[in-house]
């Protein structure tokens, strides 16, 4: 088995164990297309660009690859429910504090899969479904591995 799908395993790994409450997106790169029920409270794992960086290191080549990690909740209140709203978007900023801290705490992702990894994200995004509304955060994922030769 090569790194890159040990980083993606232990990504997987990684959310399930931040996010225990949460349930997996089953095709997270087309929210819209998921059943209402998981949007309300989950996450999900888009693979995302790579590249070979060209560096070489001995009989080792390094790679990189991004992920986005993505954390929905459903929005349960009226436009100007001001005091729902905010307890709403302080739930996704815990989730995603449990998420960057787990990332902070396996920086290689479990047996050194991964070289480095840099973590960033674009802040709380609205998308709506077919009948509810959500919110969410994108979580992108640099992840950096070296491959045998």
């Amino acid at each position: 088995m090569s790194k890159i799908t040990s980083i993606y395993n232990n990504l997987v790994s990684l959310c399930e164990g931040a996010l225990p409450d949460h349930k997996r997106i089953p095709n997270p790169y087309a929210l819209e297309q998921n059943s209402e029920l998981i949007l309300e409270q989950g996450w999900g794992l888009v693979v995302s660009t790579g590249e070979n960086t060209n560096r070489q290191i001995g009989c080792d080549k390094s790679y990189s690859r991004s992920f986005q990690i993505i954390i929905t909740r459903k929005i349960t209140t009226t436009d100007h429910n001001i005091d729902q709203r905010t307890a709403i978007e302080k739930q996704i900023l815990e989730d995603l504090h449990l998420v960057w801290s787990a990332l902070e705490n396996d920086s290689d992702l479990t047996g050194q899969t991964a070289q480095t990894i840099q973590v960033l994200d674009g802040g709380l995004e609205f998308f709506e479904g077919d009948r509810a509304k959500y919110l969410g955060v994108i979580i992108d994922v640099f992840a950096e591995y070296f491959e045998q030769l």
